[in-house]
């Protein structure tokens, strides 16, 4: 199992978390509804943690496990804020601390270079969380083949929810687009609502996330649900890249990721401090026809179910953050 090989494929399976745009809610019942958007301070960094457990058949390589592995990723990451010099939107700087990885609890120590090279990211970020722009992306030193998720994203987990423009009060749900899922021939649909301030069950998220003591329930917080799935249905060559229209493929990829989340705001900074996802993955790879090596197996069967927990740990030492270049 080569190292570098097991930072793209544990992030690859917990992404789910961003998105790019939020339609309009559907309204609540009798409930009084606030405007909602995120508040950063130039300047002022912020720093999170995220550890994800995961646990599952990952195949590496040609190696296909015979049975469940478990993994530990716990990523430290920066979020630096500066203003956005003519409009309301704030760019964002993320950069990783440190990156840690453990399968089967041997660990794997991630080359910080490489950790870089996938996690930072220079961001603008419109007050509702909708990404209106972000900088060209770096060459990545080896390709990553994650079934309809992108990698390079991973600070979407750090702006989990993108509100509606409008006002929203606890019972409201919308939908958003999520950055992550693409060239899978399915869109995807994710779906988010705005949680009563006490315990209890709703149709939208599952109890274990509700009722978990890590999200906190006062009055001090707006906690906000996520669902998300994707069906996987792909066409794809020898590299894994999905084919042109008229091409025969070499093989095809079937499946589904599909997960939830439960996520604290914080009314008075105007940031999310906590949140926990759960994720499951379940994916075949079929060959069409003669492997292109005789130890590739024709049918490969991967699963996955994680759970990603998030938390703001504060302000480190403050930094200067550098606007994104403009795309073409």
């Amino acid at each position: 199992m080569k190292v570098k090989t097991i930072l793209p494929i544990l992030i690859g399976f917990v992404l789910a978390g961003g998105a790019t745009y939020a339609q309009t809610p559907q309204p609540a019942q009798s409930a009084p509804s606030t405007v909602y958007t995120y508040k950063f301070t130039a300047n002022k960094p912020l720093r999170y943690k995220i550890v994800a457990f995961i646990k599952g058949i990952i195949p590496v390589l040609n190696s296909v496990p015979s049975e469940d592995m478990d993994a530990t990723l716990t990523l430290v990451y920066d979020a630096i804020p500066s203003a956005a010099p003519t409009s309301n939107d704030t760019n964002l700087q993320f950069k990783v601390v440190s990156a840690d990885a453990e399968v089967e609890k041997i660990p794997f120590p991630i080359d910080p270079q490489q950790a870089a090279a996938i996690l930072n990211q220079s961001i603008t970020l419109a007050p509702t969380g909708q990404v209106v722009d972000t900088a060209p992306s770096q060459k990545l030193p080896f390709s990553i083949t994650i079934p309809g998720v992108d990698p390079t994203k991973f600070y979407s987990l750090l702006l989990p929810i993108v509100f509606p423009q409008t006002s929203i009060a606890p019972g409201d749900t919308w939908t958003f687009d999520n950055p992550f899922f693409g060239n899978t021939g399915a869109p995807p649909v994710t779906n988010a609502v705005f949680l009563p301030a006490q315990k209890g069950s709703t149709s939208a998220i599952s109890e274990n996330l509700l009722k978990d003591p890590f999200i906190p329930h006062t009055t001090d917080y707006a906690n906000f649900g996520e669902q998300f799935s994707l069906k996987i249905d792909q066409k794809l060559d020898q590299a894994k890249k999905p084919v042109a229209e008229g091409v025969s493929p070499y093989q095809t990829r079937n499946g589904f990721i599909m997960g939830e989340g439960i996520f604290s705001y914080d009314k008075k900074t105007g940031v999310f401090t906590k949140g926990e996802m759960l994720i499951k993955a379940q994916i075949v790879d079929k060959i069409l026809g003669v492997p292109v090596s005789p130890d590739i197996p024709k049918v490969t069967n991967s699963h996955i179910q994680a759970k990603v927990m998030i938390k703001l740990l504060g302000s480190p030492a403050s930094t200067t953050a550098t606007a994104p270049e403009k795309t073409q």
